[in-house]
């Protein structure tokens, strides 16, 4: 009888074994190479806290000669008007805000007033579940309007700005919709968008005219039908068609498109003004975090080339 073959056989406990061992093995060089680098940052202590401190009066410095940046966003709809040219159009001011003279005769403003804003961008509201609810804005307002897996809804439009001083919180609105008339495409839509709405208003009313009429067409056959004796002799009863549910949904559309006229007053209706601020973007604490953090990082690779100062300028004196 031929034994078998078990040359090719798995042994699992071996095979579980040498995981384990690996596993450990990986565990342990994590851990090496933790403590390894604590000792480092141990070592370079006095480098790192040295150029820390630096970091942070460099911070200190630079939150008492800079100017306060508050951030504020607009959030809105334009009337049904599809929100690429509005966008587009309010975007050409972020590659001006640096040219305050150039931002001051776009906007129509005093320079002073330019000079106390320090950026403007537009963005879209992106809907990925087509619930028409926007689910986050686009942090690029390049995006790629032909993919389909997000939608880009048309009449939505969130604008972030900075500026240097609250008081122009009350005034970026106005400025803004000033701005959007100056060009005559985008108030050429506003103005076709709302002759629109008019003409279909006017034409629901002609058709629930029309549907009133034959209702009242319909009453007056049945009146006359069931005075009538004749209705019982000649044949079988037709009931009344009813035209309400027709009147209703059209006098819905109606109001639909009379509500839109008169929330929609100009080419952008705001839904969160600029009134709210988010707070100052370069605030004391974060200027010495940033600083801090910087120089404490730097102080690391300056240490770096001072321990290997000798190697470093043997090296050159070859190259060279």
């Amino acid at each position: 009888m031929n034994e078998p073959n078990n040359k090719d056989e798995i042994d699992i406990f071996e095979f579980s074994r040498r995981l384990w061992d690996a596993f450990c093995n990986f565990c342990k060089n994590i851990k090496n190479s933790l403590v390894t680098f604590l000792f480092f940052l141990i070592r370079k202590s006095l480098w790192i806290l040295t150029f820390a401190c630096i970091g942070v009066i460099c911070g200190i410095f630079m939150s008492t000669v800079s100017k306060p940046i508050f951030s504020t966003w607009f959030e809105g709809k334009t009337d049904d008007l599809y929100n690429t040219a509005i966008i587009n159009h309010i975007n050409k001011l972020s590659k001006i805000c640096s040219k305050k003279s150039v931002l001051a005769n776009a906007l129509n403003i005093p320079i002073e007033q330019a000079e106390m804003i320090h950026s403007i961008k537009a963005f879209y509201g992106i809907d990925i579940n087509r619930d028409k609810i926007v689910d986050y804005i686009s942090s690029d307002y390049t995006v790629d309007l032909k993919d389909s897996s997000k939608r880009v809804i048309p009449s939505y439009i969130h604008i972030k700005v900075t500026v240097h001083d609250e008081y122009m919180l009350p005034l970026l609105t106005k400025t803004l919709q000033n701005y959007l008339k100056s060009n005559p495409y985008i108030v050429e839509l506003f103005a076709v968008s709302r002759r629109q709405k008019l003409d279909m208003i006017a034409e629901i009313n002609q058709e629930i005219a029309i549907i009133d009429s034959l209702q009242r067409s319909q009453y007056r056959e049945e009146k006359f039908h069931s005075s009538s004796q004749q209705l019982l002799v000649m044949g079988p009863y037709n009931p009344i068609n009813l035209f309400h549910r027709d009147k209703l949904l059209l006098i819905e559309k109606r109001q639909l498109i009379e509500r839109q006229i008169e929330v929609s007053g100009d080419i952008m209706t705001a839904i969160h003004d600029f009134s709210v601020m988010e707070g100052q973007l370069n605030n004391t604490m974060f200027l010495i975090r940033k600083y801090g953090l910087i120089m404490a990082i730097l102080g690391i690779f300056i240490s770096l080339i001072w321990q290997h100062r000798k190697i470093i300028w043997k090296l050159i004196n070859e190259k060279t």
